[in-house]
């Protein structure tokens, strides 16, 4: 086994740290941009619905 190897598995084995948990990337943002991602969605959703209708209703 390489030197360098061995060396990297005890590191590997005992890492240290500072106290500091590490950062997820979430923020307090986070349930705003959901909030909007889902009206953009809704309000999509209600443009297909409605636009289906009146095709649908203008064909009868």
């Amino acid at each position: 086994m390489a030197t360098g190897t061995a060396r990297y598995r005890r590191r590997a084995n005992h890492p240290t740290t500072n106290g500091d948990l590490s950062e997820t990337g979430a923020s307090s943002n986070t349930p705003l941009v959901a909030g909007g991602g889902l009206a953009v969605v809704v309000a999509g959703t209600a443009a297909v619905w409605f636009g289906h209708r009146r095709r649908t209703a203008s064909q009868d």
